[in-house]
C-alpha cells in the first residue's frame, strides 16, 4: 500500500502538470486572460499579455488595476453582480509602443485563489478597420446608387429587397400605394396582380441562376404607359456561389419613340431614293431621246445644206462663216450629260461653250473669230478650264480629255 508521502508527491507532479497545461494554453491563445479581486487589483495575468498590450505580465502588474490599463472603469460591479457574466465591450487601449488598439473584452464573476473578477481581451483593431472600410464602400456605393437618376435596386437569394434607390422607392409607392423596406417580400398579393408575380417571379430565378440579361418591355409595375430596359446581374462570391441580384431599370420611352420616328423617315427616304432613281432613269431616257432627236435633225435638215454651200464657189469669208455655223451645230449635239458634268466642276457657261469648241476640235484662233473674242481671252480660258478639270501643268491634251468625258 503507497504511503501518504508518496501520494503526496504524485499530486504535486499531476498539479505541477496540469499547471503547465494550463501555462502553455495561455501563452498560445491569442486572448489576454486576466483576474482582480473585488477592488479591481490584478491577482493574476497570463504569459502572452505582450501579443495585445505590450507589456510583459511584469511590466502590466505595476498597472496595479485594470481601470489605469483601460483607462477607465469599463462596467459597474452591481451589474456584473446581477449578471454575473458581461459580454463585448469595446474599449479602445494605448499598448506599450502607442499603437492605439480596439479591444473586445468580456468579464465573469468567478472565485479563483482571491480573484473575483476573470477578465478575457480580445484584439479586435484589424476586424473594426475592416468593418469600417466596408462601411465606408457601402457608403460610396449607396451615394453612387442615389444619384442615379433610374431604378436601380437589389434582392437576395431568396427574392426580398436588399437595398433600392430613391428613384425606385418613389415610384412603386407611387405606383402601388406601398411603401417598400429593406428586407421586404418584393411579392405581395396585396399590391401586385397573380400575372405580374409570376413573370417577376421567373425574371429573378433566371438572374438568380447565374444569367446575366437585358428585358425591354411595358412593366404595369412602373408605368402602364412607359417602356423600361430591365437589366438583370447576379450578384456573386469569391466561390461564384449567388448571393442575391442587382437590377437597373431605365426609361427608354423616349429613345423608343425616336427609334420609330427615325425608322419612318428610313423608310421613307427609301421610298424617295426609290422614286428618285425611277424619275433620274426617265430622266436619262428622256435625254438621251431628245439628243438623237437633236442629231437626227441636225444630220438630216441642216447639214446637207450646209455641204451644198461648201461646194459652191464661195469666197473666203463665206467659207468661214459657214464652218462657224456647222460647228456651232455640232456643239448643239454635245450630249447633255457631258454639260452636266462640266457644270458639276463649276465651269462657267462661257467655259462651258469654250469647253465644247475645243472638244469639237476647233482651235483657240477659230474660236476667237467664232466667238468674236481676243485670243488671249480664249487662252485665258482655257488656262482656268484646265485648272478646273485638275489637269494644269500636266501634259494632257485639253481637246482628248474632253472627248473623254461620258
Amino acid at each position: 500500500m503507497p504511503s501518504f508521502s508518496h501520494n503526496h508527491l504524485n499530486t504535486q507532479k499531476a498539479l505541477k502538470e496540469s499547471e503547465e497545461l494550463y501555462r502553455q494554453i495561455l501563452t498560445s491563445i491569442s486572448d489576454t486572460v486576466f483576474i482582480t479581486n473585488d477592488n479591481d487589483e490584478f491577482t493574476y495575468i497570463c504569459p502572452n499579455v505582450d501579443h495585445n498590450f505590450g507589456y510583459s505580465a511584469v511590466e502590466l502588474m505595476k498597472f496595479e488595476t485594470s481601470r489605469r490599463v483601460f483607462g477607465k472603469k469599463l462596467f459597474s460591479n452591481v451589474e456584473l453582480l446581477e449578471q454575473r457574466e458581461l459580454n463585448n465591450i469595446e474599449c479602445e487601449i494605448i499598448d506599450k509602443y502607442g499603437n492605439r488598439k480596439i479591444m473586445l473584452v468580456s468579464v465573469k464573476k468567478v472565485s479563483i485563489n482571491k480573484g473575483t473578477n476573470l477578465f478575457t481581451c480580445r484584439n479586435i483593431t484589424s476586424l473594426k478597420k475592416t468593418e469600417k472600410g466596408l462601411k465606408e464602400k457601402k457608403a460610396n456605393l449607396f451615394s453612387l446608387i442615389e444619384n442615379i437618376d433610374e431604378c436601380v435596386w437589389s434582392i437576395n437569394s431568396k427574392g426580398k429587397l436588399m437595398q433600392a434607390n430613391s428613384v425606385f422607392t418613389k415610384i412603386l409607392t407611387k405606383r402601388l400605394n406601398y411603401l417598400y423596406k429593406v428586407g421586404d417580400d418584393l411579392f405581395n398579393d396585396a399590391v401586385f396582380t397573380k400575372a405580374e408575380i409570376k413573370r417577376w417571379k421567373m425574371l429573378y430565378k433566371r438572374v438568380l441562376n447565374g444569367e446575366k440579361f437585358i428585358v425591354e418591355e411595358s412593366s404595369s409595375l412602373f408605368s402602364k404607359n412607359k417602356i423600361y430596359e430591365f437589366r438583370f446581374n447576379p450578384i456573386k462570391a469569391d466561390d461564384d456561389a449567388i448571393l442575391g441580384a442587382t437590377i437597373y431599370g431605365m426609361d427608354i420611352t423616349s429613345k423608343k419613340k425616336d427609334e420609330a420616328k427615325l425608322k419612318k423617315q428610313q423608310m421613307e427616304l427609301s421610298e424617295a431614293n426609290t422614286a428618285l432613281k425611277v424619275l433620274l432613269k426617265n430622266s436619262y431616257e428622256s435625254k438621251n431621246e431628245i439628243e438623237e432627236n437633236i442629231k437626227l435633225k441636225i444630220s438630216s435638215s441642216i447639214l446637207p445644206y450646209i455641204k451644198k454651200l461648201n461646194g459652191l464657189n464661195i469666197n473666203k469669208q463665206a467659207k468661214v462663216a459657214v464652218d462657224a455655223i456647222k460647228k456651232n451645230l455640232n456643239s448643239l449635239a454635245v450630249p447633255y450629260s457631258q454639260n452636266l458634268k462640266l457644270l458639276q466642276l463649276q465651269l462657267t457657261p462661257s467655259e462651258i461653250q469654250i469647253s465644247n469648241l475645243i472638244r469639237s476640235g476647233n482651235s483657240s484662233k477659230e474660236i476667237a473669230h467664232l466667238l468674236h473674242l481676243s485670243v488671249q481671252t480664249i487662252e485665258f480660258h482655257r488656262k482656268n478650264i484646265r485648272q478646273k478639270l485638275g489637269i494644269r501643268k500636266q501634259k494632257i491634251n485639253l481637246q482628248n480629255y474632253l472627248v473623254s468625258f461620258h
